[in-house]
Parts: C-alpha cells; sequence; structure tokens
C-alpha cells in the first residue's frame, strides 16, 4: 500500500469516527446532564473538533513512524560511496576503459 493511499484511509477514518460523533451532539433526547452544556463549558462542537484534529495527529505521527522504519529496514538510508562517484566521474571523461571501471566497480562495492 503506497503512502497516498495509506493517507487518504486515515483520513477517511479520522471523517469516519467525526461523522459518528456528530449525533451525540444533537441530543435527542432532551439536553441531557448540565442542561445540554456538554461537560460544563458549553464548548461542545469545539470539543469535538479539538480531539478530530488530535485523532488526525495520532494517525499521521504512527504513518510517519512506519513510513520512516520501513525506509530504514529497507536499506534507503545508506549513502553512495564517494569513491564510486569519482570513478564514474573518470570514465565519463574517458580517463579509464570499460575493463578498469567494471573492475574498480566491483573492488568498490565489494
Amino acid at each position: 500500500m503506497n503512502a497516498s493511499r495509506r493517507m487518504t484511509l486515515a483520513a477517511a477514518s479520522a471523517a469516519a469516527s467525526i461523522a459518528a460523533a456528530a449525533p451525540a451532539l444533537a441530543q435527542p433526547y432532551g439536553p441531557g446532564m448540565m442542561g445540554g452544556w456538554g461537560y460544563g463549558y458549553g464548548y461542545g462542537p469545539i470539543h469535538l473538533v479539538v480531539w478530530a484534529v488530535i485523532l488526525i495527529a495520532v494517525i499521521a505521527g504512527v504513518v510517519w513512524l512506519v513510513r520512516s522504519r520501513s525506509d530504514a529496514a529497507a536499506g534507503n538510508t545508506a549513502r553512495r560511496s564517494p569513491g564510486l562517484d569519482v570513478l564514474e566521474e573518470r570514465y565519463a571523461r574517458g580517463e579509464i576503459n570499460r575493463d578498469e571501471y567494471l573492475a574498480k566497480k566491483k573492488d568498490i562495492l565489494g
């Protein structure tokens, strides 16, 4: 599953969670406890948005962590040998022939 598909799935999951919580704000059976003021602060919709932002941040953090660990496990963090760069430049300038280039490349890469 590629990264954009994972992020789309995470966003869809967050949207579904928000949509599932929306009916709780409607309070179809009366004002509920505390006179309909939620937890006593009167910021019911704002709390919903804050929790949605927190949820999205947690999902994005998990996705980032998984991607960074998979990149490290795949060896994508390994740097290229500077000797190989110099060898390729010498071959491109014509200072060495193909056989010499291949032999030295084999020595550098191990």
